[in-house]
């Protein structure tokens, strides 16, 4: 296989490539020639982990850089000085548009590289990029190389950069093979039989093929794993809740030959190549209260699938899909179709989704009104409706007129001498709050914040909004409902949240963010309305804390119950007294 190729003369680039092609290795031998051509270059990244590589890559080439992985609030967290004494800088999509928000100078003669940019079709990630695309467009000197092994409506974006399209199709031959279970398995539980059946099934027909087993959620993963060693197979589950050590030795595993079966979320899609040659994709239901939809998106299956056959491993791979007989679901994006049409869809490379956020512009409008502000200036009705030109894939100029409405309907911006954010907008912009997550906490919390007059309503006020938006739904371990801090809740969402919290299972870490996010918010709103906020920022902090410890195998056992009695505030007593 011939691998992709980016020239490194100035211009934007668009690059659709397969993972393992050498995209990430063009871009890094290229950097010496951006340096001639641009003052500075951004290489951003979905995760951590792969900031880390990078950094080590960048390292191991004596090319001085920045690493900035801080919180991406707009706030004192980070050492500007070195944002603008650096030539190269690694960070997080979202980071480096909070800095360009504040420091639009940044982006001047510079070069904006965005990994895995097919990521800007999920609402969470998408926000971000795209207001990076559309400040790159704004810049008449800077330029974007955006890249991804699926990227689609590539013509477009590509136009929409102006950039010149790299498209690598070249790869190993996959045979794809379905599966189906011919019926729908009535709850969670026997779906997850039916497709533990079906894996053991397929890895049984020829176990010695290092295979990664893919399903979307983490405790699924520990489920199956577990299974497949009792069934006689050696497997493990890797996801984002297993300690890095514990990663580390799995893929090396792997990777020797002594392991031939992982089981893995999304964490196995991003920049990491390993032998696999065969893919099994585990169905893509989910099961909520009242009824079955569709978790997966057409991108996910093809990052999925693209796994097997990886350049200088093997030439031939197999990505076996798991479907059932149901009759049209609702996916994520509201879109009727049975899960083979699905799949299908992604072998096909006819993808269902598109990079935008069409479906959510308040949250855009929002973003750029806070652009706006930060730069001096007003907005009106006129040109905020205009903002379609500006940004990528927004919706028609009707939805965007409801959306402003909306915005006023709730709070978040007037429009009395042209349309401003007020003062919550503009701090849930700040903090990268969407609008329907906005809509929530002010639910359950900022129109019953007087009621919220202790830290047992705190944890369940947070626990509650937490619960709606990570759907906590996990059996939770007797242990967990030990906690003094759970047995002090009365609210039946707001336990089950906080109780799955303290079970320490692959989804504590997300939960632990989801809480900090929603935390430190209320306590903003709360200071700019002179309003005490201890509580709520000793709850932030302690959230903070926790993903540290959880970062570096520490026991957090017991910690919500020192917020709770106040014994962690000794922790956080210099940030106490200022």
């Amino acid at each position: 296989m011939k691998f992709v190729n980016i020239p490194p003369e100035r211009g934007s680039y668009l690059i659709v490539a397969p993972t393992g092609s050498g995209k990430t290795t063009s871009i890094l031998s290229n950097i010496p020639t951006y340096l001639k051509n641009y003052d500075r270059v951004f290489l951003t990244f979905p995760t951590k982990a792969l900031m880390f590589e990078i950094s080590q890559k960048l390292t191991a080439n004596r090319i001085t850089h920045l690493v900035d992985n801080s919180d991406v609030r707009i706030t004192k967290n980070v050492n500007v000085a070195e944002w603008f004494e650096n030539k190269v800088i690694v960070c997080s999509y979202e980071k480096l548009d909070a800095m360009l928000l504040v420091f639009p100078t940044l982006l001047k003669n510079a070069l904006v590289v965005i990994d895995e940019v097919h990521l800007a079709t999920d609402s969470e990630r998408a926000l971000s990029i795209l207001s990076i695309l559309a400040s790159v467009k704004k810049e008449p000197t800077a330029d974007a190389i955006v890249m991804s092994a699926t990227i689609p409506g590539y013509k477009d974006l590509a136009e929409y950069l102006g950039a010149q399209e790299i498209v690598h199709k070249e790869t190993n031959d996959q045979e794809i093979i379905y599966h189906e279970i011919p019926y729908t398995p009535r709850g969670t539980v026997a779906y997850l039989s039916a497709l533990i059946t079906r894996i053991y099934e397929i890895i049984s027909a020829d176990p010695s093929k290092p295979t990664i087993v893919f399903r979307a959620a983490r405790r699924h993963c520990d489920v199956i794993a577990d299974q497949l060693c009792k069934m006689g197979i050696k497997a493990a589950a890797y996801h984002a809740g297993v300690k890095k050590d514990v990663k580390d030795t799995i893929l090396k595993e792997f990777m020797d030959g002594r392991l031939k079966v992982i089981v893995a979320t999304h964490a196995l899609c991003w920049g990491v190549n390993t032998p696999a040659e065969r893919v099994i994709i585990a169905g893509s239901l989910i099961y909520k209260p009242g009824e079955v939809v569709i978790g997966l998106k057409t991108v996910d299956i093809k990052q999925m699938a693209g796994r097997a056959g990886r350049p200088g491993y093997s030439n031939k791979a197999e990505v076996h899909l798991i479907y059932c007989d149901t009759g049209q679901l609702r996916t994520l994006d509201g879109e009727l179709m049975t899960e083979k049409e699905l799949f299908e869809r992604a072998m096909n490379e006819e993808y269902a989704e598109t990079i935008g956020i069409k479906k959510d512009p308040e949250t855009i409008l929002m973003r750029y009104l806070l652009v706006q502000m930060l730069r001096g200036r007003t907005v009106t009705v006129e040109e905020l409706l205009s903002i379609a030109r500006d940004w990528y894939n927004m919706p028609p100029e009707s939805r965007i007129k409801e959306a402003v409405g909306n915005l006023i309907s709730e709070g978040i911006v007037t429009v009395d001498s042209g349309v401003k954010l007020t003062k919550v907008g503009r701090i849930a912009a700040e903090y990268y709050i969407s609008y329907p997550l906005f809509k929530t906490i002010k639910q359950h919390i900022l129109d019953n914040i007087d009621e919220i007059t202790d830290r047992v309503k705190v944890l369940e006020a947070v626990g509650r909004v937490a619960r709606h938006i990570r759907n906590a739904t996990m059996v939770i371990p007797d242990r967990a409902l030990e906690s003094k801090a759970v047995l002090a809740i009365q609210d039946d969402d707001a336990r089950e949240a906080i109780a799955q919290f303290t079970a320490v299972t692959g989804d504590t870490d997300p939960l632990a963010e989801a809480i900090k996010s929603i935390a430190f918010f209320v306590a903003r709103v709360l200071a700019e309305d002179n309003k005490d906020n201890k509580d709520w920022v000793i709850l932030g902090k302690t959230m903070k804390q926790i993903r540290l410890m959880i970062y570096n195998k520490v026991d957090i056992k017991g910690v919500i119950d020192s917020y709770m009695d106040g014994t962690i505030d000794m922790f956080f007593e210099n940030y106490l007294k200022k």
